[in-house]
């Protein structure tokens, strides 16, 4: 039921996609970011020499937002530099803006990819990697791949100095953010409270989309067929 529910999703927010013509949209220059804390430790720990880089003490960083709480923790054969906003005390790791930078321990520290977080929910991220001179991004919603291989005009390093509302302008041109990102205390738009909904298990018999989600309880046989017959 996984490919089902992201189907689902991909359903819910088609609305946001506005082909031939780039929407209005959400002002997203204004959305919750670690950008100045990535642009203050670029050089001393996300480009630096990794044998310095890993050695990384932690840090916390002062922004009109509040802090930001900048470390590296080694995991097997890779590090990741972490940029997490502080919120009521605590550093969470998926929430607005929050960073996440994996290097290569084995091979000198290279870059692999960021994710940049745009939600509370982890399942919500602009994932980056290097791509030449450029860089490639990838805009997950909900689990749902909403844009996929799109080439940004900046290299890796420096689309991580830019605002994350730069990266979903540049890469996002076709898609509706204002779909997904609200003014401050607005309603969720009706495709966001149905996948919540789907998500968290709360649809209820009767309500809004029950009996569309009840259409694909056979999901799963249905995509073994389509398999089977070359369609998928």
């Amino acid at each position: 039921m996984k490919s089902a529910r992201a189907a689902l999703c991909l359903l819910a927010l088609s609305s946001a996609f506005s082909f031939g013509q780039t929407p209005a949209g959400a002002d997203v220059s204004s959305l919750p970011d670690t950008q100045e804390a990535r642009a203050r430790y670029l050089t001393s720990v996300v480009t630096a020499n990794w044998n310095s880089a890993v050695r990384f003490p932690e840090t916390y960083m002062s922004v009109p937002g509040g802090r930001v709480q900048v470390s590296v923790e080694r995991q097997d054969d890779f590090f990741y530099v972490r940029f997490l906003r502080e919120r009521d005390g605590l550093f969470p790791l998926a929430s607005p803006g929050n960073t996440i930078v994996q290097r290569n321990y084995q091979r000198n520290g290279d870059l692999i990819q960021a994710k940049i977080f745009l939600a509370d929910d982890p399942s919500c991220y602009v994932r980056l990697y290097p791509q030449a001179e450029r860089t490639r991004a990838d805009f997950i919603l909900f689990g749902a791949v909403v844009g996929q291989n799109l080439l940004l005009n900046q290299i890796f390093y420096y689309q991580l100095r830019d605002h994350v509302g730069k990266t979903l302008a540049a890469g996002g041109g076709s898609f509706d953010w204002s779909v997904f990102f609200r003014a401050p205390g607005s309603p969720s738009s009706a495709a966001i409270r149905f996948w919540q909904a789907l998500d968290s298990g709360r649809l209820t018999p009767g309500g809004p989309g029950y009996r569309l989600v009840s259409s694909l309880a056979y999901a799963d046989t249905v995509e073994e067929f389509l398999s089977g017959s070359g369609r998928v």
